[in-house]
């Protein structure tokens, strides 16, 4: 028996393994690429498209096919080149202006999305007789208008973007915004409607899949989770620990207003109590924001780390996520090593975690600092890590999500 097509597109290489998003893109095709023939599209520049992360991904994926679009070069597109300009001169005059920074953090598109992108995506279709494509993000779901009638399409929902556009519209005060409001809810008629043009939808959690069934999704919806990759070694907490951390790139939204909520409200409370705290921030930042606390010294940016678990190790990780849907690939990390984790109720979503049980739950400051120094006693944490990757590996399996994506596509 012939194995089935499937074509994955995606604005971006899921590589490196160091951001949830990539995670779960490269699990979930890792997972069936023995079961399917896989076809990857994602656009970059010439050194995305042909360079390491690439050669990289040949390399792990023997048998998947990636075929990368090269993105136009700026320099020899006049209208390119003054578009990336003008954003870049917008972006420097009006950094601090809330409205603009609000618009730039709704917009959610492909920005190679050009003749040519799509040309490629077709011509691969045609070449390959593609029996069923999968578009994955937020930022490909409009591709569906650009997809053949004779293709089962499959849209992966990794975050509900109308959930976190409410969310950020209570973090930038505009709730009550006439202007706004109507942005938001124009957004959520076009995400609804785009979604009702699948064929099937794949949520990473239940609570999505309820989200999407009440506000008006008709198509089928099945909940098929993420998986993280299962190379890590449990470990308990050896000892008691003075070191928060944190994991995530800042250019992800509701990490940036995480970690600037925990510095500014519960970081002054936990060093009443922990005078010698060391906050570790472990992923990509700006070199704005590094500056910003500079003065800081509990404040340490790790950037980019080659072994997580070693950096993890002996910390208390936080999860303040305050806006979007999905889950937290970062709390079955931690769930996996042994690491004590405190997270927000939005942090947990999706996730069947239970306050006390597993993890710290907390949503103001006070609890959230109270959970902070409950973990940093190892006689706390390891029940609750114990509990944790218990409950993780009985759930979080590539079995298990191999047999749920398999049941889809046939």
């Amino acid at each position: 028996m012939l194995k089935k097509k499937l074509l994955v597109i995606a604005g971006w290489a899921p590589y490196p393994l160091c951001y949830g998003g990539n995670q779960a893109v490269y699990n979930a095709v890792d997972a069936l690429r023995n079961d399917l023939d896989i076809y990857y599209i994602y656009p970059g520049n010439k050194e995305e498209a042909t360079g390491e992360i690439y050669q990289k991904l040949t390399e792990m994926w023997g048998n998947v096919k990636l075929l990368p679009y090269i993105k136009p070069s700026n320099i020899s597109n006049r209208y390119l080149f003054l578009k990336k300009v003008y954003k870049r001169v917008c972006a420097m005059l009006l950094k601090n202006n809330i409205d603009y920074k609000l618009d730039q953090e709704l917009k959610e598109e492909i920005e190679s999305l050009d003749e040519g992108f799509i040309h490629h995506i077709q011509s691969t279709i045609s070449k390959y007789r593609i029996d069923i494509v999968q578009t994955e993000f937020n930022q490909a779901l409009t591709l569906v208008n650009a997809l053949p009638e004779n293709v089962k399409k499959i849209f992966v929902h990794h975050e509900i973007r109308y959930v976190r556009n409410e969310l950020l519209l209570k973090k930038f005060g505009k709730q009550d915004s006439c202007l706004y409001r109507y942005k938001v809810n124009e957004m959520k008629t076009r995400e609804i409607a785009h979604l009702n043009k699948y064929d099937h939808i794949l949520t990473l959690s239940v609570d999505d899949k309820k989200k999407l069934e009440k506000e008006g999704v008709l198509v089928p919806i099945t909940s098929s989770f993420a998986i993280v990759q299962d190379k890590y070694i449990f470990e308990e907490p050896e000892k008691d620990t003075n070191i928060v951390s944190f994991v995530g790139p800042e250019e992800h939204i509701p990490n940036k207003m995480g970690v600037e909520w925990f510095i500014n409200s519960c970081l002054p409370l936990l060093k009443k109590e922990i005078p010698n705290v060391e906050f570790r921030i472990i992923g990509n930042w700006s070199v704005d924001t590094k500056k910003r606390y500079s003065s800081d010294a509990s404040i340490k940016f790790m950037g980019f780390v080659d072994n997580l678990q070693d950096a993890l190790k002996g910390t208390v990780m936080i999860v303040p996520i305050m806006i979007g849907s999905g889950i937290r690939m970062k709390i079955l990390e931690a769930s996996s090593m042994g690491v004590p984790f405190v997270t927000t109720s939005v942090g947990v979503e999706g996730i069947p975690y239970t306050n006390g049980i597993e993890c710290v739950i907390a949503d103001n400051e006070k609890d959230y600092v109270d959970g902070i120094i409950f973990n940093m006693k190892a006689t706390n944490s390891i029940p609750l890590t114990r509990n944790a990757y218990a409950k993780y590996k009985s759930i979080y399996s590539i079995e298990s999500l191999r047999k749920s994506r398999i049941a889809v596509y046939e």
